[in-house]
Order: C-alpha cells, then sequence, then structure tokens
C-alpha cells in the first residue's frame, strides 16, 4: 500500500467515502444515459425496470452517506447530498416524464378502435399533460423575519405539498434553500426523515412570529435610503419598495393592530434593556401586542 492509500485510509469512514463515491458515480452514468433520445427507445417494461434501478441507487446512497456522515461528521458540511439529489431529479423526472409519455400514447391507439353500437353512449376522457411552465425557484431564506411569510408560502407550496416527494427529499430541498442564521436553525439535524417534521417545527418557533416579522418590516420600512437628488432613477424603485412593505404588513393584522405596533415599537426604543427584555419575554409571539397591554405593562413596571 502506498504512503497516499496508508494516509487516505486513516481517515475516519474513507470506504464509506469511496463507496458514496461510487455510488454517485453510478447515478451519473445514469443521467449520460438518460437523454430523450434514448429514453424513447425503450418500452414500458424497461422504463419502469430502470425508474425502479434510480431509487435502488438513491436508497444505497442515503444509507451510505448516513453512515459515512456518523463516522465523519466533517462530511455535514460538504454539498455531496444536494449535488446527488439534483442529479437523481434530472434522471427520474426524465424517466417518469418518458413514462407518462408512453402511457399516453398507449391510450390514444387504443382510441382508435371502431366502435360498436353499445359504445356509442360512452365516452373516453383522457388526461392531457400539464403545459410546460417555467420551473418554480425557491428563494433563499438567510433568516430575515420579513422574508419568512412568503418564503415559507412558496415552499409549502412548490415542495411540502409534492405527494410524490418523500420527507427526506423534502429536507434535502429545504436544507438547499436556507443560508446563514436559518441554516443554522436545523443544520444539526441529520437528514432523515423523521427530522423533516421537526425541521420545520423549529423554523417555524423561531421566525413565524407576528410582532418580529412586523418589527423588521418597520425598520426596514423607515430605513429607506433618502431620495433627494436620486428622484430621477430611484423614486419607482423606492416606491414599489415601500408599498410592498406596507402590503406584507397589512396581512399582519387590522389597521388598528397595525397602529398599537408601531406605537409600542417606538416607545421601546426609548426603554432600557431591562425593561426592554422583560417585555419581550412577556408577549406573545403569535399575536401582535395592543397598546392597553403595554400601557398596563408600563404602569406595573
Amino acid at each position: 500500500m502506498s504512503r497516499n492509500e496508508d494516509s487516505l485510509s486513516a481517515r475516519p469512514g474513507w470506504f464509506l467515502k469511496r463507496k458514496s463515491e461510487a455510488i454517485f458515480r453510478q447515478m451519473e452514468s445514469m443521467h449520460r444515459l438518460a437523454t430523450t433520445e434514448a429514453l424513447r427507445s425503450l418500452d414500458h417494461v424497461d422504463l419502469t425496470l430502470k425508474l425502479e434501478l434510480v431509487d435502488n441507487i438513491r436508497s444505497n446512497f442515503e444509507l451510505t452517506q448516513n453512515r459515512l456522515e456518523e463516522e465523519d461528521p466533517d462530511e455535514l458540511d460538504t454539498d455531496a447530498r444536494q449535488q446527488f439529489l439534483n442529479i437523481f431529479i434530472s434522471v427520474k423526472g426524465a424517466i417518469t416524464r418518458e413514462l407518462q409519455s408512453n402511457r399516453l400514447d398507449s391510450h390514444l391507439h387504443s382510441t382508435t378502435r371502431n366502435f360498436s353500437p353499445q359504445d356509442s353512449q360512452s365516452v373516453v376522457v383522457l388526461k392531457q399533460p400539464k403545459s410546460c411552465l417555467p420551473e418554480l425557484k425557491l428563494p433563499t431564506f438567510r433568516g430575515n423575519y420579513s422574508d419568512w411569510p412568503q418564503f415559507f408560502s412558496m415552499f409549502r407550496t412548490i415542495i411540502d405539498r409534492e405527494a410524490e416527494l418523500t420527507k427526506v427529499e423534502k429536507l434535502q430541498h429545504l436544507r438547499s434553500c436556507l443560508a446563514d442564521a436559518a441554516l443554522d436553525t436545523i443544520k444539526s439535524l441529520e437528514i432523515r426523515e423523521s427530522n423533516y417534521d421537526k425541521a420545520l417545527e423549529l423554523l417555524n418557533n423561531r421566525f413565524d412570529n407576528k410582532r418580529l416579522i412586523f418589527q423588521a418590516h418597520i425598520r426596514e420600512l423607515f430605513g429607506l435610503e433618502s431620495v433627494e437628488g436620486k428622484v430621477a432613477t430611484n423614486l419607482r424603485r423606492l416606491t414599489d419598495k415601500f408599498l410592498s412593505h406596507i402590503r406584507a404588513l397589512q396581512t399582519l393584522g387590522s389597521i388598528e393592530q397595525l397602529a398599537d405596533s408601531l406605537l409600542i415599537h417606538i416607545v421601546m426604543q426609548k426603554l432600557d434593556s431591562t425593561t426592554q427584555n422583560m417585555w419581550e419575554e412577556k408577549v406573545s409571539s403569535n399575536e401582535l401586542p395592543t397598546w392597553e397591554g403595554m400601557a398596563l405593562f408600563l404602569e406595573k413596571r
């Protein structure tokens, strides 16, 4: 054994690392062969078997990568899983689309037969393929409270409600579109099915906070740069930004609630840090605070 091989074998999980890379290359090979022309040359049975093979390769990779990360935690910081998932989705999507097209063609051919009088009352309904819409892409959520409602709504629509995705795949998608403080919230969770719901719970508990979302919008709203001297070039952009914050605030509560929250936000800036912390501990994260509650708190304080 050479010195390089000795050095490699001394690393934790070196065998699992090589096995993971071999499985990755296997999926890459499937990807190269999954061209439109090649798939169209296969019949329904061959396509079904190829789809099963792709799923088996993914299962083997998940098992191997999980064991590798347990032995070598540094693997958690690599993008090996995301790269594999991207290729897997591309291959499985291509095969699935060809299977659906294959079934549709079979139905179309079967409806060209001569109809008997008994068939005259029947109606053949074919499921039309989806139109070619542009692919929806999730934005990156970094932990800004004002971005959370829109991000989570899009994630639920595109990923969470997709029945064909496993929870492991959904968790992979979730991790791939998080960064900074948002990613730190769930980074310690292993990639496994049982941790998907846990990840959503952790993110909701931290970022689905109406009061902090409101404060984030207010800070951004009043932190807009001056338009003095830049009216011609910046007024439209600043107006759009201003209106977007106003629309976002309107989704959090009524005019009265927003007015109370704005007044509370202004008063909070004048309070000492101890009083601010006491107020933060007192109020609910799921509802906007009222001025009546703030006034009562200040009187007691």
